[in-house]
């Protein structure tokens, strides 16, 4: 009895001396994901991000599928004679600014001021032109020619590639910002998300962003 306790012992304390082990490689903090702002510069066939208020250059490491967002940065004017500001889904590592989505592009290669503390998301569109904002409790929604919409016990919740925007005072209906790429009507910004606003009869459409 007393052997097979004994074994038991060694087998446990074995066990946790392994944990310990595999616990000295884990990082202390994992590194998440943010928004992260600067200018992206294209050279030798490179993009090079330096962040907003830091003097240092990054190589890009792209991970969206097929490198999506590369591509389309490209496409909104990328090149080696012209930079772009960038804000992305992603996070400095080592000298890498890896990236995984887009939020926003400006045509205008200079680092823009930053967003309010208590804005979540922005979203706007035309044909009407209206905008919202997304507060921690209160969303705003200004649409011409009416009056402004105060939502107020606003939540926000995430699935997947989803995002629902939600009130209970006044209640809202189907509020979806959806992660796909969108221009706004002058082709000068791009974004990093879709929105879909039913509200009064109508459905806005137009594109939103991420606070940061």
């Amino acid at each position: 009895m007393f052997k097979t306790r004994h074994n038991s012992l060694l087998f446990i304390g074995t066990v946790f001396l392994c944990q310990m082990a595999m616990a000295a490689d884990v990082p202390a903090t994992v590194k998440l994901e943010k928004v992260v702002r600067g200018l992206l510069m294209q050279h030798a066939g490179k993009m090079i991000f330096s962040p907003c208020n830091e003097r240092i250059y990054a190589e890009l490491d792209d991970s969206s599928p097929q490198n999506h967002i590369s591509k389309a940065l490209q496409n909104f004017g990328l090149s080696d004679q012209k930079p772009l500001y960038v804000e992305f889904i992603g996070r400095m590592d080592k000298g890498i600014a890896k990236v995984s989505w887009l939020n926003f592009a400006d045509q205008h290669a200079r680092c823009q001021a930053s967003a309010r503390f208590d804005e979540k998301w922005r979203a706007l569109g035309d044909s009407p032109n209206w905008s919202l904002r997304v507060g921690e409790n209160q969303m705003k929604l200004e649409r011409e020619g009416q009056a402004t919409l105060l939502l107020n016990e606003a939540m926000t919740s995430i699935e997947n590639e989803l995002v629902q925007l939600s009130a209970k005072n006044p209640p809202t209906e189907d509020w979806i910002l959806s992660r796909e790429l969108c221009t706004d009507a002058e082709k000068k910004h791009l974004f990093g998300w879709r929105a879909n606003l039913k509200s009064g009869g109508q459905t806005l459409h137009g594109c939103a962003w991420q606070g940061y």
